[in-house]
């Protein structure tokens, strides 16, 4: 089997050329090693979606069985943008997401983008995941006391007998009561909702004296298929000093078995093995920096800085690749926008300026002529006004050579004894696109 390539463990994602470094063993510890921090997270339930890429859906159902090794439920959400990832974290509810996607690499590439609990997973914790991998640290092993006798567990599976550190104790199946539940799809904090008011609704005992654990399953119609268990508190701790005194009770998880799987109850040791898995991302955190450091110097630091600048080279193609692309809509944009200017001027050319004919009618007027009305429709102007002589400022106007054809559509009257003419005129402006 071989080694895995550290370089594939980028500052925000985890990206390679699939035919060389994500054969079907390392995806599948990809997807262990995710597992594994999201449980030590405190999550229960990861989304899990990819790009269009050929290799995208090979790559799912690898790191899929990866993930549901450690105990962590998936949801597969199939093909779907990356936007709409992280959006699952938000509508779905899901403690994590998990996009399979080559991004703008060619098609022989391909990766994962990672994110828990609404943030993306980057830096110091991509390494925490090479570090789980590296040091094949994806679950503890537990040692678990029946009355059939003792057995090794690890990620809810029993394995080969080997060191554990964790002790578990299987109390009787006369000692707690089971329900069978079967539920809709839902997110993890929904199906915590529902099994805190079952608690409520059905426990015998009382509610400071109440212990319960749960496990799930999905079932071939794609509903919930969930084991509750509940116990006395009481009772419990007087089976553990009475049976396994000689255990460290603090550190010591209990277990009841559910049909065909072990459920874990809440307030036992199990609080301690969190901690534990929380202390030790810290470790594996500051031991990662320490193995990069010794693959810098064994390697050479000249390689390692064309690593840098290439990573970096990749980071500055994606962002001249957005950045082209916006200016490509802008680019669009401004040719639509420069059409419809042009097609307004030409528009503007085929009628008459009104500040410009305005213009040309005040030098045209009499000092002791006046408009009332101005209109312009099309290329037809309407006049209203008063001259003392309507008629002289008529045959002005018809001698304009702008003007195509100057009428009269009412009589010139006039008005009193006040020296002034009415007049109503008719001006056909000149069209120069005509000739």
């Amino acid at each position: 089997m071989s080694m895995i390539n550290p370089y594939i463990f980028r500052e925000y994602d985890i990206r390679g050329k699939v035919a060389e470094d994500f054969p079907e063993h390392v995806v599948i510890k990809l997807g262990k090693s995710f597992g594994t921090f999201v449980k030590r997270a405190g999550g229960t339930e990861i989304a899990v979606s990819g790009d269009i890429r050929l290799t995208t859906p090979e790559l799912i159902i690898q790191f899929k069985s990866g993930v549901l090794s450690t105990g962590i439920d998936v949801i597969n959400l199939g093909i779907l943008p990356t936007p709409v990832n992280y959006y699952s974290m938000f509508h779905l509810g899901v403690f994590g997401a998990v996009q399979i996607t080559g991004s703008h690499n060619p098609p022989e590439f391909n990766g994962f983008k990672m994110s828990l609990n609404k943030k993306p997973v980057f830096g110091d914790d991509i390494q925490t995941l090479y570090a789980l991998i590296n040091n094949n640290d994806f679950d503890d092993k537990i040692r678990l006391i029946s009355e059939d006798g003792i057995e090794i567990y690890q990620s809810g599976n029993r394995v080969d007998e080997g060191d554990a550190d964790i002790g578990a104790v299987a109390l009787p199946d006369s000692l707690f009561l089971e329900r069978k539940l079967i539920l809709p799809m839902m997110s993890s904090a929904d199906l915590q909702t529902i099994l805190v008011n079952e608690v409520v609704a059905s426990s015998p005992f009382a509610p400071e004296d109440t212990s319960w654990g749960w496990s799930r399953e999905l079932s071939e119609k794609e509903q919930l298929i969930v084991r509750l268990v509940l116990a006395s508190n009481s009772t419990i701790n007087e089976f553990l000093h009475s049976k396994h005194r000689d255990l460290d009770l603090a550190r010591t998880e209990v277990w009841a078995r559910a049909d065909r799987n072990w459920v874990v109850f809440q307030g036992f040791g199990e609080s301690a093995r969190l901690s534990r898995y929380t202390q030790r991302l810290i470790r594996v955190s500051i031991l990662t920096v320490s193995i990069f450091a010794a693959i810098l110097l064994s390697i050479g630091l000249d390689a390692a800085v064309k690593k840098i600048r290439l990573d970096q080279l990749y980071d500055e193609e994606e962002l001249i690749r957005e950045q082209a692309s916006r200016a490509m809509v802008f680019r669009k944009r401004l040719g639509q926008a420069n059409q419809t200017v042009h097609a307004v001027n030409d528009l503007m050319k085929q009628y008459p300026s009104p500040r410009f004919q305005l213009a040309q009618l005040t030098s045209l007027l009499d000092d002791d002529a006046f408009l009332q009305e101005f209109k312009i429709q099309g290329n037809k102007i309407r006049l209203r006004g008063r001259a003392k002589d309507a008629a002289k400022l008529m045959r002005r106007l018809t001698d304009e050579k702008s003007y195509a054809n100057v009428s009269a559509p009412q009589a010139i009257t006039r008005l009193g004894n006040s020296g002034l003419e009415q007049f109503y005129l008719d001006i056909e402006v000149y069209d120069e696109a005509s000739e």
